[in-house]
């Protein structure tokens, strides 16, 4: 029962923080679209026909692998970029510890 109530915790704790981070992405896009029009731009622009917003957010991840947002120096991007990464590591930290404790619940019966 111990394991069940984990496990259901967990799945809810993941779920939330995947919804922080969907909100801390529109943030993003928010902020760029209005204090970075030129740079927003680039990053819509949809290359491989995925849509809008995962456009958006492949390229987020490109421009930042190659250290261009950086490059712009403003602390409040920073912070908005840095809670993203926490909360996309809450929901990848919480889905492994649910099926971490799914296992358990299912191998030691």
């Amino acid at each position: 029962m111990t394991y069940l109530f984990l496990i259901l915790a967990n799945f809810a704790v993941a779920l939330i923080c995947r919804k922080v981070s969907s909100h801390k992405l529109s943030i993003i896009e928010g902020y760029f679209s209005s204090a970075y029009p030129s740079f927003y731009k680039r990053l819509s622009l949809d290359k491989f026909d995925i849509g809008r917003k995962y456009s958006f957010v492949y390229n987020l991840a490109e421009f930042s692998s190659a250290g261009e947002l950086q490059n712009l120096n403003d602390a409040k991007l920073k912070e908005h970029v840095f809670e993203l990464y926490l909360a996309d590591i809450g929901v990848i930290f919480f889905s492994v510890g649910s099926a971490l404790f799914l296992s358990i619940m299912v191998l030691g019966k």
